[in-house]
């Protein structure tokens, strides 16, 4: 017989060779569970001579009770478990009371179980060595009282996301927590401002808290919590102004989000020159005035999105040359001006560019397919440029994306365009001024869902063939152009195509 420590999903002791580790999620045909009128029961029995087993993983088998034989039994055998997964089953709240013999847990993860919280505190009263509980996406429904938590005084990760807790955290036990390291309290209906006895978790790294319904301020407590190495502030209802100088002493920040559901908070950069290397910035409608200078120290970026804002300036040119691992720039929305300039050094890493409903004119650059080879997505649309966009794109092999609408550019297109960017999914260059033959003669973009061309100066027939290859193709609008002859047989033959409009021509 093979030894069972040699096994997948297994692992043991190296000198009593007893099983310490078993991985049992994603169980092929549930084979440690019992079925009762078609329903998968755990069958904890089945564990029972694993004395040792200090890591359990049960995640993703959709169980949906517990044998009852000997459960009790046999979950108070497990005397060493320190870590036990049950995410992504169907438990609800009938798991909890078995989980209390299991003093000696240190980790528990019930994420997606359908738990309403009704047995919650009962459930777990006695798992004080708890040092992370994730009882994200369930529907807690009510304050986080429910829980208990006060008295876990060694949690240092607790994650309540889109639990449906609400109300204040006022007096909800968390502040208690002061060896706390990493909080989620993302996705909840959580209301008024930020408390200040959150101020006491000094040795919080992670914490979010977006998509709330928080109000007021939240600078002052964030300006106490100077061991933060990822804030998300997202889609509150703060308001006032929030300080980034209180950043100041932020030495570890690397991900930081603030961006909101309204203009109602105005974020004041004056005087924040980060003291950390940001990885992740986005301050989404916030208000944001003036140019970007709080960001010329910063050379470590991967994501900026600084959309919805009230910035002004030529394009940031000197950001893609300092930070050259950034793989996303959002600046949709703003006051940027002048024409698009690009340093000399290839952006290898960025792969999503929007720079939309600015004021950006001129032509684009000679070396755009060069300096941006990597782009997927690239979306310049409501802008002022204008000339022909010849080989400034056609380059870009890895594009899905591209929306030129609403500029000024003219000229005919160019054939690479549409036969080089072979991976577009969509391709919008509506609102334009584009005129000659609505295509080349062949075309090879045959992943292309979407393409508009309406309310250009498009002429003359539509080509035999043209888009005959694209059979994703869903939208379909040449509308508002000049375009004579008839509707050609082969768009016939688009099977995937719901929308066409050939509207407003010849």
């Amino acid at each position: 017989m093979s030894d069972c420590c040699d096994w997948e999903r297994v692992k043991c002791n190296a000198t009593t060779r007893r099983v310490t580790q078993l991985s049992l999620d994603i169980l092929p045909q549930n084979k440690y569970n019992d079925f009762i009128d078609g329903s998968p029961l755990l069958n904890m029995s089945l564990l029972l001579p694993f004395e040792e087993l200090q890591s359990l993983d049960l995640s993703f088998n959709l169980f949906e009770g517990v044998y009852k034989g000997k459960a009790y039994d046999s979950f108070g055998s497990l005397k060493q478990l320190k870590m036990l997964n049950l995410g992504y089953n169907l438990f609800n709240d009938i798991i909890l009371p078995y989980l209390n013999t299991l003093t000696s847990l240190t980790t528990l993860i019930l994420v997606g179980n359908n738990i309403d919280g009704s047995r919650t505190k009962q459930g777990i009263a006695n798992l004080t060595n708890l040092e992370a509980l994730d009882i994200r996406g369930n529907r807690i429904n009510g304050s986080v009282t429910r829980l208990g938590l006060a008295k876990f005084k060694n949690l240092k990760a607790l994650d309540l996301s889109y639990t449906d807790i609400n109300g204040s955290l006022e007096n909800q036990g968390i502040c208690e927590l002061k060896n706390l390291i990493e909080l989620n309290l993302e996705g909840n209906a959580i209301e008024g401002p930020l408390p200040q006895c959150l101020k006491n978790l000094t040795r919080l790294k992670v914490f979010g808290i977006s998509s709330n319904q928080l109000s007021g301020s939240p600078h002052s407590v964030i300006a106490s919590l100077t061991s933060l190495q990822y804030l998300d502030l997202s889609d509150n209802y703060f308001q006032g102004i929030f300080y980034l100088s209180s950043l100041g002493n932020h030495s570890n920040l690397e991900f930081f989000m603030l961006s909101l559901v309204n203009n109602t908070l105005e974020v004041e950069t004056e005087n924040w020159l980060p003291t950390s290397q940001l990885k992740v910035l986005h301050l989404r409608n916030c208000n944001l005035n003036g140019t970007l200078g709080f960001l010329q120290k910063q050379h470590g970026l991967k994501s900026l999105d600084l959309s919805h804002n009230k910035l002004v300036g030529n394009f940031p040119a000197w950001l893609l040359q300092y930070n050259t691992k950034l793989e996303v720039l959002r600046l949709t929305n703003n006051s940027f001006t002048g024409s698009l300039q690009l340093s000399n050094s290839k952006l290898d890493f960025l792969h999503h560019l929007d720079i939309s409903s600015n004021s950006f004119s001129g032509r684009l650059p000679q070396n755009m397919s060069t300096i941006l080879q990597k782009l997927v997505y690239l979306d310049m649309s409501k802008n002022k440029f204008e000339g022909s966009i010849s080989s400034s794109i056609s380059e870009m092999k890895d594009l899905r994306i591209l929306d030129l609408s609403r500029n000024q550019f003219s000229g005919e297109l160019f054939a690479p365009l549409l036969t080089g960017c072979f991976s577009l999914l969509l391709l919008d260059l509506s609102h334009n001024s584009f005129s000659g033959q609505v295509s080349p003669k062949f075309m090879n973009l045959t992943q292309l869902g979407w393409l508009s061309l309406d309310n250009n100066n498009f002429s003359g027939r539509i080509s035999n063939g043209f888009l005959s290859s694209a059979r994703s193709l869903e939208v379909l609008d040449i509308s508002n152009n000049k375009l004579v002859g008839q509707i050609p047989s082969w768009i016939g033959n688009l099977s995937s195509l719901l929308l066409l409009s050939v509207s407003k021509n010849l």
